[in-house]
């Protein structure tokens, strides 16, 4: 919130409110969306197949709530960018896949928990590029869960050394951008 206050925007957080219409007049009267980070997937409640047992997945209202906003808020083509778990939400809503415990899941990659600091990658000519105007740069991560795969209105904007998504975009949409990484850290 310190961060959306400080970048000039009034942060307001959202409780799970359930109900898709109460969902459409909140997004009727924002002129964006942050979707910060949390903890995990559940990724069986998801249609993704067990969920790791390291995993500590949210409350199933806040997962459920979350996957409704995010789909509302891309409809309807709003602002939107993720952080952490908002980056992995994203992806999940439209069709993207995850890793649900690093390294497990990538044997021999770097660790991302617990406030690791390492350098990401980030495409030139995207959204993200043009949003930093630098092309490499290091940041804080606090994630075992990350993007394995992305939809097809998806693309990576950023990897870290090792090629795992660290930032995504879509180009079809006004504003539509997620970072692995929490910038409010870095």
């Amino acid at each position: 919130a310190e961060a959306v206050l400080a970048a000039g925007a009034i942060p307001l957080a959202v409780p799970p409110v359930g109900a898709r219409a109460a969902i459409e007049r909140l997004l009727a009267r924002v002129d964006g969306l942050v979707l910060t980070g949390g903890d995990d997937f559940d990724t069986e409640r998801l249609g993704l197949g067990p969920t790791h047992p390291a995993a500590s997945p949210v409350p199933a209202e806040k997962q459920d709530f979350d996957v409704h906003l995010a789909r509302a808020a891309l409809e309807r083509g709003l602002p939107v960018l993720g952080i952490c778990y908002g980056m992995q939400l994203l992806a999940l809503v439209e069709g993207g896949t995850l890793f649900q415990h690093l390294p497990e899941d990538r044997p021999g990659s770097q660790m991302h928990t617990g406030g690791a600091n390492h350098p990401v990658a980030v495409a030139p000519g995207t959204k993200l590029a043009a949003a930093l105007g630098v092309e490499r740069l290091d940041v804080v991560s606090r994630h075992h869960q990350g993007v394995r795969g992305l939809g097809p209105r998806w693309s990576a904007s950023a990897v870290d050394d090792e090629g795992l998504i660290e930032g995504i975009e879509r180009a079809d949409h006004p504003f539509a951008l997620g970072v692995q990484w929490h910038p409010e850290l870095s």
